[in-house]
C-alpha cells in the first residue's frame, strides 16, 4: 500500500512538467514569414548605424578641466586611505595565544 501511495505521489508531482511538454509553439507560415521579414529589416537597420568610437569617456562632460592629475599637486600631498587608517587591534583570542 505504501509503495502505491509513493508511486501516486511521484506521478502527481511530475504532472505539471508533463503538461508543460505538451504545449506546442508551432507558428504558421505567415507568422514565420513575418518573423523573417522583421529579422531582415532589423539586420539592415543595424548595418546602417555608424560605428561608435572605442575610447569614449562618459564622464568627460561632468569633469572639469582643472581636475587633471598633472594640474593638481595638492591632491598628491593629501593622505591616502592606507596612510590615514590606524592599525587594527588583534582579536582577543589571537592576542592571548601569541602571549604564551
Amino acid at each position: 500500500m505504501r509503495t502505491v501511495l509513493v508511486a501516486l505521489g511521484l506521478a502527481l508531482m511530475s504532472l505539471p512538467a508533463f503538461a508543460e511538454g505538451l504545449q506546442t509553439t508551432a507558428r504558421t507560415e505567415e507568422q514565420q514569414k513575418a518573423d523573417k521579414e522583421a529579422d531582415a529589416a532589423y539586420k539592415a537597420m543595424t548595418k546602417q548605424l555608424p560605428d561608435k568610437p572605442r575610447n569614449t569617456d562618459p564622464w568627460a562632460v561632468v569633469r572639469s578641466t582643472e581636475a587633471t592629475p598633472g594640474n593638481a599637486p595638492a591632491a598628491a600631498a593629501a593622505p591616502t586611505h592606507h596612510q590615514a587608517t590606524a592599525k587594527k587591534p588583534k582579536h582577543p583570542a589571537n592576542a592571548a595565544n601569541s602571549a604564551n
